[in-house]
């Protein structure tokens, strides 16, 4: 399988300024309420997870995934956890970020560079987020063991950010 078949490519104009769009929230209410709304967001997200776990050729496994890189612009993102658990979070935000920022070097699948671009990730992270069942939860103190670069790296997209635009 190849990764470009699944995912969206910055080399297309039409697919980039959908990459460069922020992605539309999940209605908690319709989620809660209305059976065939979630059977809808959770098949998106049974989506991520089957992407989360195929291998690609040319490309090691993924360790994130949004669904607006797949194509599908809701807010939705999904990543391995330390022991390659997959978390999906719904509606997912920043709540609060340490001070201090890394400097990291990365790579996206939507661009596929050919080194690794620097980017910064805050070293810590407090995420507010709704779970499958619909529930708002908060998860603080997220390092980078936890898996925040990732998150952060996935939550970009749901911003309609790139890895290829700078920030300081």
């Amino acid at each position: 399988m190849k990764i470009n078949d699944y995912i969206l490519q910055a080399k297309f104009p039409n697919e980039e300024a959908t990459l460069k769009q922020s992605a539309f929230l999940v209605n908690i209410r319709l989620y809660k309420s209305s059976e065939h709304y979630r059977d809808l967001i959770n098949n998106i997200i049974k989506y991520l997870g089957w992407y989360l776990s195929s291998a690609f050729e040319g490309y090691e496994r993924p360790r994130g995934i949004s669904a607006a890189v797949l194509g599908i612009p809701l807010s939705i993102i999904g990543y391995k956890d330390t022991w390659q658990k997959n978390r999906f979070y719904i509606n997912a935000k920043i709540a609060a970020h340490s001070d201090l920022k890394n400097t990291v070097r990365s790579n996206c699948e939507c661009y596929q560079l050919n080194q690794p671009t620097q980017t910064y990730r805050y070293s810590t992270i407090d995420l507010e987020f709704y779970d499958l069942n619909g529930h708002k939860v908060i998860q603080k103190n997220i390092g980078y063991a936890e898996g925040s670069y990732v998150i952060q790296h996935e939550l970009n997209h749901c911003y309609g950010k790139t890895i290829v635009e700078k920030d300081e």
